[in-house]
């Protein structure tokens, strides 16, 4: 474009179109593409006014919709499995060896503290049943509070939790302080953005006081944990992992009662008696006692077995729904796959069909959902196994239920964290390629056992143990797969144990 047509506002046609062409579409809504707006808050903002809502309908499907409740239990089973989330402590005598000693001290005292006598304040949950509701709870709601109590009044260890929901906290508490503090969404940050403390209530909102109010209460940071898991920078409390599933199924939930309901209503072949055309009064005494339209049309519901006469000159209308039909079962598969996307686990996980599954694609399935599971295992323990067990190792030295010297605190805190494993898809094959790889150098028998939840250390006491004690019971021991004797295959070495 010239200079002189520029200054006289003259444009070309041309390059306007170019410019247009060249943006991105997706930036601007349009009829065919609408649903959003160019004014966005922050996920923050939008947590803090929808959070309330989010929380009521995900509760709500979890006691209401087999597919959220099932996926809930989903992530208490593969995030925390049979045993737990198992500490083993690895703190060093140098830099070549354990201590031993210390080790099976703490991990004795921590297995002896989570029972529920010495774990929880009120003494009613385990620790292992505190996994579970934690999980679970922060997996529904987005959020779980966890309290911790610190003193000589608090058990035998001097330290107790208490498991919290989301409703006693007052998350609707926002206030901008002088100072530079602030209070979001009932949680204290300081300046610099660092979490002081929480505004919490003495009680959820839904239990009954005879009348009086609720009490606020301020509890430091240092006895709190907010477990919740952000998906964005600044985002103060978390969202029920279900919310981009939650108005799929609870449309499913809806249709789904509405087939069974006409299905139901087309099994029973309900209908209506017509009177004659040419009479339509309808004899008092005939219908007396028995169900009519609105209409004054008699009532039917057909039972097995029975055999009804009707009035003479009426007629019996049928009343089919003809439902199911054909097409409930590809609906339904195709709103249960968007919520197992939604879910990020796979269709055959969520909806139980395994009728269009073969190994490979259960195998891709399962790969990908594990390796989501063990991401989430990693979190939690990090965030919720990792934090009480660094606040419950100093007070269990303190009051000397663990019998080691405080003066060693730091070499001895050390945790490791051992989630639960899986079972391979195919063992055989799997097996075979653990081989090919330890005898390439390309893995360890270390990390082989730990993606099964398991310790090698452990495997190897283990097999000690049972070698031992087939010897004295006079049994063969013998792992060697059958045909070994025609390979030319010698027997494994003996496993040493550190005690050796």
């Amino acid at each position: 474009m010239k200079f002189v047509d520029w200054l006289l506002g003259r444009t070309d046609k041309n390059a306007v179109v170019a410019r247009q062409a060249r943006g991105f579409q997706a930036a601007r809504p349009d009829n065919l593409a609408a649903g959003f707006s160019v004014f966005r808050r922050s996920m923050a903002e939008d947590i803090r006014w929808e959070l309330r809502g989010l929380i009521a309908h995900s509760r709500t499907l979890s006691q209401n919709n087999d597919h959220l409740k099932y996926y809930l239990n989903l992530v208490r089973r593969n995030v925390i499995g049979p045993q737990g989330i198992r500490l083993q402590n690895r703190a060093m005598i140098n830099a070549k060896k354990f201590d031993e000693n210390a080790n099976e001290i703490i991990e004795a005292a921590w297995v002896e503290w989570g029972k529920k006598q010495h774990c929880a304040l009120d003494g009613q949950m385990s620790w292992k049943s505190a996994e579970a509701v934690g999980i679970r709870m922060t997996a529904r709601d987005g959020t779980v509070l966890v309290r911790q109590y610190r003193g000589q009044q608090f058990g035998k260890f001097g330290f107790q939790i208490q498991m919290l929901p989301i409703d006693f906290l007052d998350y609707d508490l926002n206030v901008e302080q002088p100072s530079g503090a602030v209070v979001r969404m009932g949680v204290e940050f300081d300046k610099d953005g660092r979490r002081v403390a929480y505004h919490l209530f003495d009680r959820p909102p839904s239990e009954y006081s005879g009348g009086r109010a609720r009490q606020r209460v301020r509890v430091l940071a240092d006895n709190m944990l907010c477990l919740h898991r952000p998906e964005d920078a600044g985002q103060v409390l978390g969202v029920p992992w279900s919310y981009t599933a939650l108005r799929r199924l609870n449309m499913t939930k809806g249709y789904e009662e509405a087939a069974i309901t006409a299905a139901r209503a087309g099994a029973s072949q309900m209908g209506f008696y017509k009177p004659p055309e040419d009479d339509a009064s309808v004899d008092p005494d005939l219908i007396k006692d028995k169900e009519t339209s609105i209409g004054g049309h008699l009532l039917t519901n057909l039972e097995p077995g029975i055999q009804q006469t009707l009035p003479p000159g009426w007629d019996y209308v049928e009343n089919n729904p003809k439902y199911p039909t054909g097409d409930f079962k590809p609906f339904m598969d195709k709103v249960i796959q968007g919520a197992a996307v939604g879910l990020d686990v796979s269709y055959p996980t969520l909806s139980g069909d395994l009728s269009g599954t073969n190994f490979s694609s259960m195998r891709a399935g399962k790969g990908e959902e594990r390796d989501e599971w063990r991401m989430i295992q990693g979190w939690f323990a990090e965030e919720f196994h990792e934090q009480i067990f660094m606040n419950w190792l100093p007070m269990a030295l303190l009051t000397q239920a663990v019998p080691l010297p405080i003066s060693k605190l730091a070499s001895f805190a050390k945790p490791t964290w051992r989630g639960r494993g899986w079972a391979y898809v195919s063992p055989g094959e799997e097996a075979n390629a653990n081989q090919r790889e330890m005898a390439a150098g390309l893995r360890s028998p270390q990390q082989i056992v730990a993606e099964r939840g398991d310790d090698l250390q452990d495997v190897f006491r283990e097999l000690a143990q049972a070698k031992a004690m087939a010897k004295e019971l006079g049994v063969v021991f013998d792992p060697r797969p059958p045909g070994h004797e025609n390979s030319g295959q010698q027997p494994a070495a003996e496993p040493t144990t550190a005690a050796d």
